[in-house]
């Protein structure tokens, strides 16, 4: 089955463990009572006598049980009184607040009779008391070995029926936890529903299982939606199977007709820098595959200096596509990490000493426009000095960047320079550096004959002896 086009863009968010949030939560907003109770396990004094000491520990034991029997009858209660509730907008407030935290405080109580309890709650007309109970069925599920199966039958049951608003987060929560031979057919019912909603759930419970009895069902999902963020998680996932079967499935997106679909595939392939991965980007790109947006995204990835740069340094690319390839860098490496940043203008600096002055330039453009972390003077300065007046401007405003106290010498000596605009702009980004040893070219350059540069000399040699007054005062 073919990659279809996309007609309806939706953005899908990767699915997170809300338990863990709902668990913070529970920490901070615990009642009163229930915070102060590690008080009553403080240890006896010595006075007490271990009899004493006895009886307070029973005791403590005691107001424990009865603070668990009453977190459940206030459950129960909360839960049985949902109807009532309703009756008034604030009342109703009120009285899901207080459900909430009854739910929540059963993830104290890890037994069926909770279970039981947050059964009923599933069925509130409430959705965040839904929600909240899901969440701390999923809590108890990963927290209790024994209550993981009842928990999952539960929460299969909800998935499954087709009326239950929460049934995407029921599912989502049992593969949070589930055994993947017991979660798969339920995602395929997901799967088959006609909406991309479905489908996006879908996606969101095989996060958890990203498997290769999972492969088949992915690249249904990628090969059938009409959802560009859809089909970019799947092929997602897929990378992360990273099994030939999965990708056989991903390499099929880049010989699509599409561009939606070529630069999903593209994107998953180049998230993780893998070798493998790279290996088919670079076989893709080699071949002609890759549209300029597929190479965009390549360019802001990992697998940039791989993947581009050796595209870069073979021979048989063409100069065209070779100074397309820099262009694309210099349009799209700079929003990548400053990582690679670096490593993209590695791959870069070897074109400098390109025989031909087009790529020269190219590269050197290319330089000054991603900002990599690493300074790059070394390599740049000696175009300073190029017999190309386009390669000589581009190495001067590449070198502009990485111009610093240490780097800024070499462009006095274009201060002479037959260009006017490269002699000006030598002086103006050295100016900001120069320093009392500067002094014998500075008087030199006073009897310039460009007018600005003599006047700026003189205006310079004035700051720098008058600094220097004032430190040896």
């Amino acid at each position: 089955m073919g990659i279809k086009r996309f007609r309806t863009p939706v953005v899908i968010g990767l699915v997170g463990i809300g338990m863990l949030v709902a668990l913070g939560a529970w920490h901070l907003g615990r009642t009163p009572e229930s915070a102060q109770l590690p008080a009553t396990f403080k240890a006896s004094g010595p006075e007490d006598g271990a009899d004493a000491a006895a009886d307070k520990n029973a005791e403590a034991r005691q107001r424990l049980a009865k603070q668990v029997a009453d977190a459940q009858k206030s459950a129960r209660k909360a839960a049985q009184a949902q109807d009532d509730s309703d009756a008034s907008p604030n009342g109703s407030g009120q009285k899901t607040a207080e459900n909430i935290q009854a739910i929540i405080a059963l993830r104290d109580q890890a037994t069926a009779e909770s279970v039981d309890t947050l059964s009923q709650f599933l069925d509130s007309a409430n959705g965040a008391e839904r929600a909240e109970a899901l969440d701390t069925l999923g809590y108890l599920a990963l927290q209790n070995e024994e209550l993981k199966a009842a928990i999952f039958d539960l929460l299969a049951a909800k998935a499954a029926d087709p009326d239950y608003p929460e049934r995407g987060g029921a599912l989502v929560t049992a593969a949070v936890f589930g055994e993947e031979a017991d979660l798969l057919p339920l995602i395929e019912g997901f799967a088959d529903e006609p909406t991309e909603e479905s489908r996006a759930i879908a996606l969101r419970a095989l996060n958890f299982v990203a498997t290769d009895e999972s492969v088949a069902l992915l690249a249904e999902i990628a090969q059938t939606t009409l959802d560009p963020g859809i089909q970019q998680d799947a092929l997602a996932i897929l990378s992360r199977i990273n099994s030939p079967e999965a990708l056989e499935v991903i390499s099929a997106s880049l010989d699509s007709e599409y561009d939606e679909t070529q630069t999903a595939g593209v994107w998953a392939l180049s998230r993780r820098n893998d070798p493998q991965h790279n290996e088919l980007l670079a076989a893709a790109l080699a071949d002609g595959k890759l549209n300029d947006e597929s190479l965009a995204v390549i360019a802001k990835s990992g697998s940039a200096s791989s993947v581009i740069g050796e595209a870069l340094q073979n021979e048989s690319v063409s100069k065209a596509d070779k100074i397309n390839l820099l262009n694309v860098i210099a349009a799209n490496s700079a929003a990548a990490s400053g990582s690679v940043r670096t490593s993209v203008a590695e791959s870069v600096v070897p074109l400098l000493d390109s025989s031909d002055p087009d790529i020269q330039t190219a590269a050197i453009e290319t330089l000054g426009k991603i900002g990599a972390r690493e300074n790059l003077a070394e390599a740049i300065e000696p175009k300073l000095k190029s017999n190309s007046v386009l390669v000589q401007e581009a190495a001067l405003y590449a070198y502009a960047q990485y111009t610093t106290p240490s780097t800024y010498k070499p462009l006095k000596e274009l201060w002479y320079d037959e260009d006017q605009q490269v002699r000006r702009t030598a002086f103006f980004l050295s100016s900001s550096f120069l320093n009392e040893t500067d002094l014998p070219e500075l008087e030199r350059a006073v009897e310039h004959e460009d007018e600005f540069i003599s006047k700026q000399a003189d205006t310079m040699i004035g700051y720098i002896n008058q600094k220097k007054e004032i430190e040896q005062q």
